[in-house]
């Protein structure tokens, strides 16, 4: 297991549909990308390679990555929570939400938008 404490400096990574999550028009994950009102799945770096994080990732091919430094999230007031699936097919120890505060999951449209201007996309399938 990863320490529960997230730094500001660690990226957080999100598998992105390309078909209904992302802007044609700027070529970057639409802020659609960045609600889910189950509280928004990423992954951290943890201790692995960018790489080894797409490869994990590609197996969902047509996707994009993106990736956004946890202090990009809290300069929203998002809480990053540490949220590993330890059991199970999708067992992943690298799983953590993004949330609209301590007390509310689904990130607001302000959140949404601040996150996808400024995420960096690491991968897009063609």
């Amino acid at each position: 297991m990863l320490p529960d404490n997230i730094s500001d400096e660690e990226f957080l990574y999100r598998r992105i549909r390309v078909e209904n999550q992302w802007d044609k028009q700027n070529d970057r994950p639409s802020s659609a990308a960045f609600k889910d009102s189950n509280g928004l799945s990423v992954d951290r770096l943890g201790e692995r390679t960018e790489q080894n994080v797409i490869i994990s990732f590609k197996i969902f091919d047509p996707i994009a990555i993106a990736k956004v430094k946890v202090a990009i999230c809290r300069e929203k007031l998002c809480h990053i929570k540490y949220d590993p699936i330890t059991s199970g097919v999708n067992a992943n120890i690298y799983h953590t939400l993004i949330h609209r505060s301590t007390t509310k999951i689904e990130l607001t449209d302000g959140q949404a938008k601040y996150l996808s201007k400024n995420c960096s996309t690491v991968y897009k399938s063609q």
